[in-house]
């Protein structure tokens, strides 16, 4: 369907100055509801629609990739993004650009071609510098973040394309518009808007940027005196900024003290209410004990902000809500014991050790996204994870590995595990059988995954976790499975070793091993996917650093991690023997007399 200039002046223009505000966001809402009247089928359906999505890209003027990005985006659909625009489209819209007067359209419909280095691209962008400086001129008096973007943007735009500017006549266009702007700010008392725009000044190296020094120093000083720690923190950082561009070190030493402070003073203030949030207060006190450890001369004080942090941790605990479910796990429970049920021993043992599996990685991916449908809010904010004592022990980011998400899944299906097959597998087993410390050592000899010389030791834990007593089967068991990896590494060629700094050999660490490819080519890349979760990994249980350095309390040791880790080890034990055999442990039933 063709597109004309006709349709977009009598058409687009019009609903468009309905809108609330001359912004291009209030644009595509405006022509929202007259898209959904209009026909399909129709011009006026087909204009509407296409201003409609390119009003709705998602302006990102900091970024150093690509400037527009979906609007929304969940459960694998998103909003529209410049690429989806058709040949004819980009073609139409460059014809259409010189008769657009909208500034903000302008700056929209151009930055659109620069971004799609669409025909000559530098001319859309020089076109861009100047309808995103006029529009940010024309903004509202409360839209100074809006302003703000309008001129991150430019600045963004003119250093991609500064070497077309042959004459530097656009450079300084910009440059008087920023630093009056920023002069205009300061004078009209809006400090936040100053703040940005004399740190757009000193980031693109703008001369002019030095002799906001003294106002935003007054900005820092006044936004601490009103309580407004956040901000004042932010302009402390800015003048230590522009101290640093001016060669001024010892203040910016200076402004970074400052501005640390703001941490400890948003704690005082926050402990001082009449339920304070010990939470929230660990939280800047983290902080502060951060920024003071990167100041020269702030270790005194950063020690000193450390053991408060430290005594205020423990009553973050009772700040924490439980939340429990209750799930019927009986049928659970019957199968897995009916499984192991009436076999020998032998048959018995290896029938709980592959009644499940490690988790592949395609059943991880898919519940994290049953998650992240069930729960879309938690599954994109960013959380901290505390012990028993308030200390944080991981962090959850905005944007992070997928592989974070995945051990977070993994460790939450290991844990359930214990309850739903394993304690009631193995109670079964020693119900029907007794296997003595001596079956296990004899069963151990020769086994590929046992050194001979630990064959007593590993006979010693299997025999201790077969008998329920899981604590001292992960005791025992844990320096043996490092020792096993080793082993089974060097019997297939590898070198478990390294040189230290020092020139010196040492065994390289359990994290390390279970980074090594020949391992996965061994054990598979579930089970390593799993032992490195339930062992090392900080976002998963991290099993063997919280045991082996004394972190965990009876209560721990009594969990979950303890079970999982006997079966898993049975799962290795057990793995290199011929399962076809399993159904040969099968006893016949017992015949009516």
């Amino acid at each position: 369907m063709t597109l004309t200039i006709e349709q977009f002046e009598k058409i687009v223009v019009p609903l468009c100055m309905t809108a609330k505000r001359k912004r291009c966001q209030s644009y595509s809402t405006a022509l929202q509801k007259p898209r959904l009247e209009a026909k399909p089928e129709s011009e006026e359906f087909a204009i509407i629609s296409l201003f409609e999505r390119i009003f709705s890209f998602h302006l990102r003027p900091d970024s150093p990739g690509e400037a527009f990005g979906p609007m929304l985006q969940m459960e694998g659909k998103r909003s529209a993004i410049p690429a989806d625009l058709t040949k004819e489209q980009r073609e139409f819209l460059a014809t259409l650009l010189p008769k657009v007067a909208d500034e903000e359209m302008r700056a929209r419909i151009a930055d659109t071609l620069w971004e799609l280095k669409h025909g000559k691209a530098t001319f859309f962008a020089s076109e861009a510098v100047r309808a995103y400086l006029t529009a940010a001129e024309q903004s509202e008096e409360d839209g100074w973040r809006y302003e703000a973007d309008h001129y991150a943007r430019t600045l963004r735009i003119y250093a991609s394309m500064k070497r077309a500017d042959k004459d530097g006549e656009l450079g300084i266009v910009v440059t008087d518009k920023l630093l009056q702007a920023a002069k205009n700010s300061s004078v009209n008392g809006h400090p936040y808007l100053t703040m940005k725009l004399v740190g757009l000044l000193n980031n693109s190296g703008i001369e002019g940027a030095i002799d906001f020094v003294s106002i935003i120093s007054e900005i820092a000083e006044k936004f601490e005196n009103e309580g407004n720690f956040n901000a004042a923190h932010d302009a402390w950082l800015l003048l230590g900024r522009l101290y640093h561009s001016d060669d001024k070190f010892d203040k910016v030493t200076y402004t970074a003290t400052r501005a640390a402070d703001t941490f400890v003073k948003m704690a005082d203030a926050s402990e001082r209410e009449p339920n304070p949030s010990y939470m929230q207060i660990c939280s800047w006190l983290q902080s502060a004990v951060s920024a003071y450890r990167q100041i020269k001369g702030g270790k005194e004080r950063a020690d000193e902000l450390y053991l408060r942090l430290a005594s205020l941790q423990p009553r973050i605990h009772g700040e924490m809500q439980r939340h429990s479910v209750n799930i019927d796990i009986t049928e659970s429970v019957k199968e897995a014991i009916a499984h192991v049920s009436d076999r020998n021993a032998l048959g018995a043992i290896m029938a709980a050790a592959f009644y499940r599996f490690p988790s592949s990685r395609e059943a991880l991916q898919k519940h994290v996204a049953e998650k992240a449908e069930a729960g879309p809010l938690a599954h994109m904010l960013a959380a901290t994870y505390h012990d028993k004592h308030g200390r944080v022990v991981a962090r959850k980011e905005l944007e992070e590995p997928e592989e974070n998400h995945l051990h977070r899944a993994a460790a939450e299906i290991r844990s359930m595990q214990p309850a739903l097959f394993i304690r009631p597998a193995l109670a079964q087993i020693r119900f029907e059988h007794a296997i003595s410390f001596r079956e296990w050592v004899d069963f151990l000899h020769s086994h590929p995954f046992v050194p001979e010389h630990s064959r007593m030791t590993y006979a010693r834990g299997l025999y201790h976790g077969f008998h329920g007593d899981y604590v001292a089967a992960a005791c025992i068991l844990m320096p043996q499975v490092e020792k096993s990896l080793r082993h089974i590494l060097k019997e297939a060629g590898e070198e478990t070793s390294k040189l230290n700094a020092d020139g010196l050999q040492e065994e390289k660490s359990l994290s390390q091993l279970l980074e090594m490819r020949a391992l996965e080519n061994i054990l598979g890349k579930d089970l390593l996917f799993d032992l490195r979760g339930l062992l090392v990994e900080k976002v998963g249980d991290n099993f063997r650093h919280l045991m082996m350095h004394g972190l965990l309390d009876d209560d721990d040791m009594e969990s979950s991690l303890p079970v999982y880790f006997y079966w898993l080890i049975l799962h290795m034990i057990f793995s290199p023997l011929d399962r076809k055999g399993l159904d040969l442990g099968k006893r016949p039933p017992d015949k009516a007399a």
